[in-house]
């Protein structure tokens, strides 16, 4: 092929479909969640206001804490951040993961000496059930267990006391205050952990401290967030696919451009790859907005018309690679929202029966096209909706949450027929 054609581009393919990773070309979003993050940031010395940001799988919320990580620290406040895993659970890794978490942002900071740093390390050292500054010694929890700390409230004394003495390193090296951004925040479900971490913060708070606490989850979060502290300590933010909606004055929707412009981006005028607009109104349709879905879409067409030596892509090319695409989203996308969901096998087989139907779809559709009874489909919708949070209800009609997901149950879970 000639030097010039698109299989030489010089900066590969644009579309990234990993968890976390943010893409080349990042789509413009509602300027609401970042807005809100820095209105938060500006008046925290009034309303101590914490966040909670929740969304599905791959809808971009690690994306957006990098987001509030960079504004964060454009506007002097240091950042504390760590991604949640069903370990910390655990009373001793709870205890540990926070005490390692404050070490680190301390460590950001200029090193500092005296009495400040003195009572910082004692409230390290009192995470740990040594005896540390006097108000935490006089608890009198040596040789206690994590969760007869949390009984007693010794375990939230010394976290707020070790947040707040945090704080006060954080203020004397001229800066704002402190934020924490805990990622994947669904995982750590012990209610008596959960309130002990929001009641510390709360508590620091109250004493003058600046340490403003951001959660990012799936949708259980909100559930676990909500016992532990009522749902009064979070302003709630809900993360939304990206809109397929034209804005005033321009000509296509952020989930069109997340195709087009990433693909604009690559190459020059003579060697890119271009994105045939009508096809990526289509993908943007078929993906239901979804920024992991969208980014798979386009990474697997890149491929293919890079392979193909094609200098643009089209319905045709759509048509002719979706198989590779399924199957790329089978491994990277659906078999992970389903290990997530913790749904039965069997539960899973009785919804492929729904694939077939399209959406909506009614439990008497269901049930005839499953064969299942009365007593046994609606226990098995119950846990779908409100377990797995695999379908929600409208009226009498069933969705499923995820959009393509009913073909991959189609793919995987269909009972042979």
């Amino acid at each position: 092929m000639d030097a010039s054609g698109p299989a030489n581009l010089p900066f590969g393919n644009p579309f990234n479909p990993n968890f976390g990773n943010e893409p080349d070309y990042l789509a413009e979003r509602s300027s609401k969640p970042l807005r809100r993050f820095e209105d938060a940031l500006r008046d925290f010395h009034k309303r101590k206001e914490h966040l909670r940001v929740i969304g599905p799988s791959g809808v971009g919320k690690t994306v957006l804490l990098n987001q509030y990580e960079a504004k964060a620290k454009a506007e002097q406040w240091v950042v504390g951040r760590e991604i949640l895993t069903q370990n910390y659970n655990d009373d001793d890794e709870f205890a540990k993961m926070m005490r390692e978490l404050l070490k680190a942002v301390i460590g950001q900071l200029p090193r500092s000496a005296g009495r400040l740093a003195k009572g910082f390390s004692d409230c390290l050292r009192s995470l740990d059930g040594e005896v540390g500054v006097p108000k935490v010694a006089r608890v009198g929890y040596r040789g206690r267990s994590i969760r007869e700390r949390i009984a007693d409230d010794s375990l939230k004394m010394a976290l707020a006391d070790t947040m707040y003495e945090a704080a006060r390193l954080v203020v004397a090296a001229d800066k704002r205050g402190l934020v924490l951004l805990l990622d994947e925040a669904q995982e750590l479900t012990d209610e008596a952990l959960l309130s002990c971490l929001f009641l510390a913060v709360h508590d620091a708070c109250k004493r003058g401290a600046s340490v403003m606490l951001v959660l990012a989850g799936r949708p259980p979060l909100e559930k676990s967030t909500d016992l532990a502290v009522g749902g009064t300590m979070f302003s709630p933010q809900v993360l939304e696919p990206l809109e397929m909606d034209v804005a005033a004055g321009e000509t296509m929707s952020p989930a069109v451009k997340a195709l087009v412009c990433a693909a604009e981006q690559v190459g020059t005028a003579s060697t890119r790859i271009t994105f045939n607009v009508r096809t990526a109104e289509q993908i943007a349709l078929e993906a239901g907005g979804h920024p992991f879905i969208i980014q798979t879409y386009g990474w697997v067409l890149w491929a293919e018309a890079e392979e193909r030596k094609l200098p643009e892509i089209d319905d045709d090319l759509l048509e002719k690679s979706r198989r590779r695409i399924s199957a790329e989203l089978d491994a990277r996308f659906y078999k992970r929202v389903i290990r997530q969901s913790d749904a039965e096998d069997s539960d899973l087989t009785l919804l492929a029966s729904a694939a077939p139907l399209g959406e909506p779809f009614t439990f008497t559709q269901l049930q005839t096209e499953s064969g299942a009874s009365d007593g046994g489909l609606t226990r098995a919708l119950g846990r779908l909706r409100y377990e797995n949070e695999l379908i929600r209800v409208s009226g009498r009609a069933y969705y499923f949450n995820v959009p393509g997901l009913s073909g991959h149950l189609l793919r995987a879970y269909a009972p042979a027929r």
